[in-house]
């Protein structure tokens, strides 16, 4: 027999069909029934599938439970991108809200009040005028929730907003009594000054996805180790729509499928691969979203160890923020599946292009040859650098996702290349490990560097080895100083720490310097360690 219950990752979630913290509890319900009594209109805002419409139902729900309020929930997303016609916009959010009082408050009469009002007031007076009988003929007060405000334009957003203004003196009676906007991005500012509150909705604690987990795993006589549990969070920081996703994949698939009542970190493991390989409508937007300026700004430090006080202004990073990209210091990507997928998705146009297997690499011993693997590599940054950077169109991150690009394309059954990413940490992190024909493991520190002279170049790039704090950011000219001092050799802690083959990878972008120029291979010793420096 099927659970009851399941784990939904498609549309908003109840504590009646799934297992999800309940929606409920995601904002203090207390404060905000507070802030509807007091008649206040505010506005609440979060991440995309971060549970907002979950909680704006639920809330709606109980309020309508208690009876003191007729409480109306609406979505206007429907008019994402056609908002030519205000008239005709106006007319469809007139309707939508007409029908859902049909169906929850039995107000029949309303889809007869609208045409008769479009027609004598016109769209700039419609809103306000409908509101305006709808309050007067109810025999409650009307607390109205506008679900997704922030996909309505200027030219739809500013009438609505403005006719909610006009007639926010005339409530309770004559308009509503409280009205809460939901949102990704605060849209209300700049337009509306009679907000009075902003409340946040952010992802899952760990306790949260952790009871979750165990919940489920009760019910259905599972067994969940400690260490499952540590790379469900690991893979997903909380964000609630990765969460169902993964929980799906476990639950729904690999579980039955293999016959497993002891869950341990390879399922999750297995999981996080077959999202990454499905991906989805939520990672699909979000990959939508990598050409907007303000994310391009906000992501090329990430993307390439840069600093973000130089390169990048609040307003590029909490927008990137609020779309849910950017971990809360804003620094790196949220969660290890964008981590993955968002890089994927902007080298994604050259892959193509790009033609290696492992067998080509292959020693006698069947271990891999990391040298002449990373050789290939720039005789192939030599012959095609620069379209493809032109392609990727990502400033200089685009350097650094092409060497991730051939890098992924050796990703098979037998292998895996994750990356680590941290703005002013000077470079990019990349492991690739094999498990077949035999294991193997190396990391690729990525080093973009701009240097002027062909005789600092000479200095500076063995020096890689030693230190990865010589530059803090692509765009740093290099000052023109002499050698290195002692103080500034200490090892990175992503050399000292890694077990496997270390590989400096600097790539000059100066575009003044030829590839004879360029440092082919240099290798140090770094505390008793071979690390391999490579000029690209």
């Amino acid at each position: 027999m099927l659970p009851s219950k399941f784990f939904n990752n498609s549309g908003p979630v109840n504590s009646r069909d799934h297992f999800c913290v309940p929606p409920i509890r995601r904002l203090d319900a207390r404060k905000i029934w507070q802030l509807i009594l007091q008649k206040k209109y505010f506005l609440i805002r979060g991440p995309k599938q971060c549970g907002k419409t979950s909680f704006l139902l639920s809330l709606a729900e109980m309020i309508n439970r208690d009876g003191k309020v007729k409480c109306l929930y609406m979505n206007v997303e429907s008019l994402r991108g056609v908002q030519e016609d205000v008239s005709e916009c106006i007319r469809s959010i007139l309707f939508e809200i007409s029908s859902r009082a049909r169906d929850t408050f039995d107000d029949e009469y309303l889809e007869d009040l609208v045409p008769e009002i479009l027609s004598k007031r016109g769209p700039y007076q419609a809103f306000n005028e409908f509101l305006t009988q709808w309050s007067k003929r109810s025999d409650r007060p009307i607390v109205l929730f506008i679900d997704e405000i922030d996909t309505l334009d200027g030219t739809v957003l500013t009438p609505i907003l403005s006719q909610i203004r006009a007639g926010y003196d005339k409530r309770p009676a004559y308009f509503p009594q409280s009205i809460v906007f939901c949102a990704t991005h605060d849209v209300i500012d700049k337009q509306f000054n009679i907000k009075d509150a902003t409340l946040q909705i952010g992802f899952f604690h760990r306790e949260e996805v952790n009871a979750m987990f165990t919940s489920y795993a009760d019910d259905n006589g599972l067994k969940l180790t400690h260490d499952a549990l540590d790379r469900v969070w690991h893979y997903t920081s909380g964000q609630p729509w990765i969460v169902s996703s993964l929980a799906e994949e476990i639950f729904s698939v690999i579980v039955p499928a293999k016959k497993i009542t002891r869950i341990m970190s390879r399922p999750v493991d297995e999981a996080f691969q077959n999202l990454l390989a499905r991906q989805g409508n939520h990672l699909e937007f979000l990959t939508t979203k990598l050409r907007d300026e303000r994310v391009k700004r906000a992501l090329m430090p990430i993307l390439t160890g840069g600093l973000l006080a130089d390169q990048v202004s609040d307003i590029d990073l909490n927008y990137t923020r609020e779309l849910g990209i950017l971990s809360q210091n804003r620094n790196n990507f949220d969660n290890m599946l964008y981590t993955e997928v968002l890089p994927r998705a902007l080298y994604a146009p050259v892959t193509y292009m790009i033609n290696l297997s492992t067998e080509r690499f292959l020693l006698p011993d069947q271990s891999i040859d990391t040298i002449k693997l990373i050789k290939s590599f720039q005789l192939f940054f030599r012959n095609h650098i620069d379209r493809l950077v032109e392609r990727i169109d990502y400033g200089p991150a685009a350097y650094t996702l092409v060497f991730q690009a051939l890098l992924q394309k050796l990703e098979d059954g037998t292998c895996t290349v994750t990356r680590d990413f941290s703005a002013e940490r000077g470079f990019t992190h990349i492991s690739i490990n094999w498990r077949y024909p035999r294991e193997q493991a190396a990391s690729f520190l990525v080093k973009l560097v701009r240097i002027q002279s062909l005789e600092r170049y000479k200095q500076m790039v063995p020096g890689l080895a030693e230190s990865c704090e010589n530059w803090k950011t692509a765009s740093l000219e290099v000052p023109e100083i002499g050698p290195v001092s002692p103080e500034e050799m200490a090892p990175p802690p992503e050399i000292e720490a890694c077990d496997a083959d270390v590989h400096v990878i600097a790539i000059n972008i100066n575009p003044k310097f030829q590839w004879e120029d360029k440092l082919p291979c240099d290798k140090k010793n770094v505390n008793g360690k071979t690390v391999h420096v490579w000029g690209f």
